[in-house]
């Protein structure tokens, strides 16, 4: 049996947006008559997208959106305090960041004893656990100023490590930077393997401290960094629940 539409020879179609759906009954027509579904004027209505995948990706893998990889400028100071001359920090090339996100390194800021941390910004818990385990002990950060005793960061941004150089002596520490509740990205410091302290970070040999301060008068990325010798760096050795004040 031959169906003839017109002179062309059409198939009848219904037009919706973009897509193309033939009649059913035209299609069970041709079925019947040996005919085939195979004109290219036809097209087939495209699965709905798996859950999760982005618009525009292809074999379910979704496509990241311009500003996934947008690093930033991530400032935190370590600045010499009371007792102590000079400190420096040097990253060793290991961190961790959420996915989707890029880390492109650690450099020198624009002032002394400012650092920048070049990478994107977006929390995840992958990042906290990480700062963690390579913490040590103890933890500070610009959120709980006074006494961090027992608490460490649900979520990061990114984390990664270094040593920490005060007056010609080297130590390992791990930062990391994540999200306030007021908002602002709030900064952690992590003692590496001996630190110790409440309150603050103590070097293993109990010579210095490294503190965060009250947020609302410093900046919420500055660590000061003191001798524990000192009477206005209030640390004492044999109180680690002393608090820098």
């Amino acid at each position: 049996m031959t169906i003839k539409f017109g002179e062309h020879h059409l198939t009848p179609r219904w037009q919706t947006g973009a897509t193309l759906v033939m009649l059913p009954a035209l299609a069970a027509g041709l079925a019947a008559c040996g005919g085939s579904s195979g004109s290219s004027d036809a097209v087939e209505t495209p699965p709905s997208a798996a859950a999760g995948t982005t618009a525009g990706s292809a074999s379910g893998v979704a496509t990241p959106s311009p500003d996934d990889e947008t690093t930033r400028d991530n400032e935190f100071i370590l600045e010499p305090k009371s007792g102590v001359s000079t400190v420096t920090f040097t990253w060793s090339g290991d961190s961790v960041i959420t996915d989707g996100q890029k880390f492109d390194g650690v450099k020198p800021g624009s002032d002394a004893n400012s650092y920048i941390a070049v990478a994107g910004r977006e929390a995840s818990e992958y990042p906290a656990d990480w700062f963690k385990k390579n913490s040590g002990v103890v933890a500070i950060s610009t959120d709980c100023f006074s006494d961090c005793g027992g608490t460490w960061p649900q979520e990061l941004n990114f984390a990664f490590t270094g040593t920490i150089t005060i007056d010609g002596t080297d130590y390992p520490i791990a930062l990391g930077q994540g999200r306030a509740g007021s908002g602002d990205n709030n900064w952690w410091v992590g003692g590496g393997e001996g630190f110790n302290g409440k309150g603050t970070v103590v070097t293993p040999d109990s010579l210095y401290a490294i503190y965060a301060s009250d947020p609302a008068k410093v900046a919420s990325y500055w660590f000061g960094v003191c001798a524990t010798a000192e009477p206005d760096c209030a640390f004492d050795p044999a109180q680690p629940g002393s608090t820098v004040k």
